[in-house]
């Protein structure tokens, strides 16, 4: 038993390191940003809101601030019985890499268990809920809403990487839902408007044609 949590601690070591140095650089403010672009908070204030999560109880956080709900599950930690506590904090300084658009909702999720500093881990098949509401399509910077998804971000060495997080968009009522396993760094992104040519045939092959015959069809040139 002692052989397997060692071998256990050692393969999960370099995460919880990657991990602490994020907790540490972020309570210093010495992140490094991804280099596309710096996005400012979408919300008015950046100030950090606080909450207690119980272990035992599903809680449901609602951050009117923000326009932010999220949902903890009963019995989300490992052998933590006291829960933890969750912070929720507006970033700038990041965007995700291209081809993808960010849109200015970036925001930290963080939480350590109670009477440490240790971050939390979430059991395997437990996730947490986040339900952004943004109050006009115009503020997702280009973005169109049905490619709206919700990254963490997970630094790698030599480099920066944006884990897509399951989730889905309601158009209708300006909400973004998803669900994470993971506390860290997220921003809202997706892909702007594009548009594609029908793929026309010439000599076997298939190409794309801008040129129009003056009927509307897009004709073999």
């Amino acid at each position: 038993m002692t052989a397997g949590l060692l071998w256990w601690a050692s393969e999960r070591a370099p995460e919880a390191q990657a991990f602490r140095k994020l907790e540490q650089d972020s309570w210093t403010g010495t992140i490094d940003a991804a280099p596309y672009s710096d996005v400012s908070p979408a919300w008015d204030s950046t100030e950090p809101v606080t909450t207690f999560v119980s272990e035992v109880s599903v809680t449901r956080w609602d951050i009117p601030l923000y326009n932010v709900v999220i949902t903890f599950p009963s019995y989300l930690f490992y052998n933590k019985e006291q829960g933890a506590v969750f912070t929720f904090t507006p970033q700038s300084g990041y965007s995700l890499p291209p081809p993808l658009l960010s849109t200015s909702y970036f925001f930290r999720l963080w939480g350590t268990y109670i009477g440490s500093d240790y971050p939390v881990s979430y059991k395997g098949y437990k996730h947490v809920d986040i339900e952004l509401t943004y109050q006009d399509p115009d503020e997702l910077g280009g973005v169109q809403e049905s490619t709206l998804k919700l990254y963490r971000y997970a630094p790698i060495v030599g480099g920066d990487d944006w884990v897509l997080q399951p989730g889905s968009v309601d158009p209708t009522h300006n909400r973004a839902c998803f669900e994470t396993d993971q506390s860290g760094v997220f921003g809202l992104g997706g892909y702007g408007s594009q548009i594609f040519f029908p793929l026309v045939a010439r000599s076997g092959t298939m190409r794309s044609s801008g040129m129009d015959d003056g009927g509307g069809k897009h004709r073999v040139r």
